[in-house]
């Protein structure tokens, strides 16, 4: 049991450092192309930690996530929306949903046996979860921020009738292409990982805890 606390202790260790370095590091966890499309890739290490150690982990990743993105908004914000996320009914609630979802999706793939269909289940489910939590940072912001939100992009010459308009233009810009690359990444490092008889001695210290 100290050894699998010990196991634990260290690979959580090692995904906050990941994330951290990803968010503060410019272009690598947060890639803005312009002051109104901005893509993420911190949603893949919640998306991969989810399948690999369950709900309990997906969630903590999700409320990394989202406490990540609100400092980040704080000291050194880039894009259009960033001002919002220092609400952390923004950055971190949505977070926090999308990492609990994703586990609790991914210990439902568990019990498929056929190798083939896990990873097309994987992969689906990226590509679900990063779309659902566009959605959930989208609508959080709508119901919070929503006409603010359009009068700014009105201001600045986007020319959006409703906020909902600017939210579709979102998802198309930003949440597809983070789907599709979440669909293909999450899969193949799950893959990657699953090769190395060793790595299943961290997985069995994750199932420990759930005991």
């Amino acid at each position: 049991m100290k050894n699998a606390k010990i196991v634990q202790m260290s690979i959580h260790a090692m995904f906050i450092g990941l994330m951290t370095l990803m968010t503060f590091v410019p272009q690598i966890g947060f890639i803005a192309i312009s002051p109104f499309v901005a893509f993420t890739l911190l949603h893949i290490p919640v998306l991969f930690g989810a399948v690999l150690f369950g709900w309990k982990s997906g969630l903590f990743y999700g409320v990394l996530f989202g406490a990540l993105s609100f400092f980040r908004a704080l000291i050194s914000p880039v894009g259009f929306l960033d001002v919002f996320f220092v609400d952390p009914l923004i950055s971190v609630v949505p977070r926090a949903l999308f990492g609990l979802g994703a586990g609790l999706l991914f210990d439902l793939t568990k019990s498929i046996k056929k190798n083939y269909l896990s990873k097309l289940a994987i992969a689906g489910g990226s590509v679900l979860m990063t779309i659902i939590h566009s959605l959930l940072v989208l609508v959080f912001l709508g119901l919070i921020y929503g006409p603010t939100i359009e009068a700014d992009a009105n201001f600045v010459g986007l020319n959006f009738n409703t906020y909902w308009l600017f939210m579709g233009f979102i998802i198309l810009t930003n949440g597809i292409p983070e789907a599709i690359l979440a669909g293909i990444l999450v899969p193949i490092l799950s893959l990657a990982v699953s090769r190395y008889p060793r790595f299943q001695l961290i997985i069995d210290a994750f199932k420990q805890e759930k005991k």
